[in-house]
């Protein structure tokens, strides 16, 4: 199974020690469908244009288990086989406007 999205307009905002309000966050759920057995999962999600990564998590729901994803300035992408719900948290930040 291979799932490629686009990260919608749906982040919140991440207190920053100075207020301003410059991380934002995205949680996506990759639900695992009961009837499925070695179900092998690559996610691939990309930001909008004016937006970069700058953290990326992803664990299985019930047992917490955390699992590598590989990132860069605009995608976040991680294999696994799914044998559990997943979810996949990415920190993002607007990309500063050239002077």
């Amino acid at each position: 199974m291979v799932l490629k999205t686009t990260m919608p307009q749906v982040l919140r905002p991440l207190p920053t020690g100075d207020g301003a309000g410059l991380l934002w966050h995205y949680r996506l759920l990759v639900a695992k469908q009961a009837d499925l057995l070695d179900t092998r999962a690559t996610v691939s999600l990309t930001v909008p244009p004016g937006w970069r990564v700058t953290d990326s998590a992803a664990s299985f729901r019930v047992t917490g288990q955390q699992l590598a994803t590989t990132t860069d300035a605009t995608s976040v992408t991680l294999t696994t086989p799914l044998t559990e719900d997943l979810l996949l948290d990415v920190t993002v930040s607007p990309v500063a406007a050239p002077r």
